[in-house]
């Protein structure tokens, strides 16, 4: 846990890093930890564990592999005690990850809608068998690369076609419906790098597409533009 250095904080995010990060090296090297805490956020970055107890460190996404933890459970755990050390009750939570930790963050958002007051996955959806349904609505801010050839927007199969990654794009209709969105993005900016679609009147919630040009990888300042979503979205509520 990293807290602001000028004053108390004003959110609580947790960032799950992707297959194989390091906890510890996140939150003393990363250049996103770095600008959550300059924009006043308090930060977690929870570790994940190995497929029982050998390989690299992962997370417990819904991909049928058996794995030593519930990670649903442990994140909303992680979440109570970061409240409870850090007296931050009625601050709002937002829940991020990459890669691994993006579909992670999937499937939190769609088990646990309550869990956090808003979701910003990045290069990570949901694994096949996707989800019919959520259990409630969310504001999402996905964002993905166009090129990225580890998680393609897609999908593809993995473990010799042991496990399969879903379609972000199936899984973004499926917030739609969750959200009880319109079928035709609300706006659009279009960047050089970077293109972006947003629904934004739906019943409940909102869903926010970030496509950059790159490939599997965090963008040159994504979190500045997604900490400024997140108080948007809060500040709505």
């Amino acid at each position: 846990m990293r807290t602001p250095d000028a004053g108390p904080p004003t959110a609580l995010v947790l960032f799950l890093g992707g297959s194989g990060a390091n906890a510890e090296r996140i939150a003393t090297q990363s250049s996103v930890v770095a600008t959550f805490l300059a924009n006043q956020a308090a930060v977690a970055i929870p570790q994940g564990l190995p497929p029982f107890g050998e390989g690299a460190p992962n997370w417990a996404v819904r991909d049928g592999r058996q794995m030593p933890r519930d990670d649903v459970a442990f994140i909303l755990d992680v979440i109570a005690d970061a409240r409870m050390r850090l007296d931050l009750n009625t601050l709002p939570v937002l829940l991020t990850g990459f890669s691994r930790g993006g579909s992670m963050i999937w499937d939190i958002a769609c088990q646990v809608p309550e869990a956090a007051d808003a979701y910003a996955p990045i290069a990570g959806a949901f694994w096949i068998p996707e989800p019919q349904t959520c259990n409630g609505p969310v504001h999402l801010f996905h964002t993905h690369g166009f090129t990225d050839p580890v998680v393609p927007l897609e999908g593809r199969p993995v473990r010799d076609g042991t496990r399969q990654q879903g379609d972000v794009f199936t899984g973004l209709r499926l917030w739609r419906a969750v959200n009880a969105c319109g079928s035709r993005a609300d706006d659009h900016d279009v960047g050089e790098d970077r293109w972006i679609k947003r629904w934004t009147t739906c019943e409940d919630g909102s869903v926010t597409l970030m496509l950059h040009e790159g490939g599997h990888a965090v963008p040159s300042g994504w979190a500045d533009t997604t900490f400024a979503w997140f108080e948007a979205s809060v500040s709505t509520e």
